[in-house]
């Protein structure tokens, strides 16, 4: 799936975007399966490429929310497929997304412990869809806490909480590990939706530039 064509080849972000409606909504549901798990192996750091380079070059990985809208459509693809087994297959990749994300990774991204928002703050960077650099200087920056990067970050609690439910199922002798994840899932996602309403969803970004 090749967005951003001519100009760009695999964009991560669009291509993510787009694969609920190409993929899921048409029930080619191989392909869906075949590009999570494709982006799903480049995880690195907690981040997911934004754009493949031509052969022999390195991913660019300069993108904070490609990695959020991966897990919203992988779980478009496991609400419409129910297969379980993918689930158990990508949930280590999950994982270590959270983790990455909570304790601090690339371009200071990290969790504000105080209101549970996902914050990043480098300069000359542009992370998020605003990501156009004029003279090496982005012209947007939308350093902070994007709100749409703060909407995603609640939804990948909230399909968290779900799959840890879920797998506790599949594993009974690790059962009480998953339900301590989906109970932390949980945890977090009332802190971050009770936050997005005392700054107000309507009101832009939660910025710091």
């Amino acid at each position: 799936m090749i967005a951003g064509y001519h100009w760009f080849s695999d964009w991560g972000r669009d291509t993510l975007i787009a694969l609920p409606g190409l993929a899921l909504a048409t029930q080619r549901f191989s392909l869906a399966r075949g590009l999570l798990e494709t982006f799903g192996r480049y995880c690195q750091d907690g981040l997911l490429p934004n754009t493949f380079p031509d052969t022999g070059a390195k991913p660019c990985y300069n993108s904070l929310d490609a990695v959020l809208w991966w897990i919203e459509a992988l779980g478009l693809y496991l609400e419409a497929t129910h297969d379980w087994e993918f689930l158990q297959n990508q949930y280590p990749i999950v994982r270590r997304v959270y983790k990455s994300l909570t304790a601090g990774t690339d371009y200071n991204i990290r969790l504000d412990a105080f209101d549970g928002l996902l914050m990043w703050d480098a300069p000359g960077v542009a992370l998020t869809w605003m990501d156009v650099v004029v003279d090496g200087q982005p012209v947007t920056p939308r350093r902070g806490k994007p709100i749409e990067i703060c909407a995603l970050w609640y939804s990948a609690l909230c399909w968290a909480t779900q799959w840890a439910q879920r797998l506790q199922q599949f594993h009974g002798d690790t059962a009480e590990r998953y339900a301590q994840q989906a109970e932390r899932y949980a945890q977090q996602a009332s802190q971050v939706r009770l936050s997005l309403q005392t700054f107000g969803m309507g009101n832009g970004d939660i910025s710091t530039m």
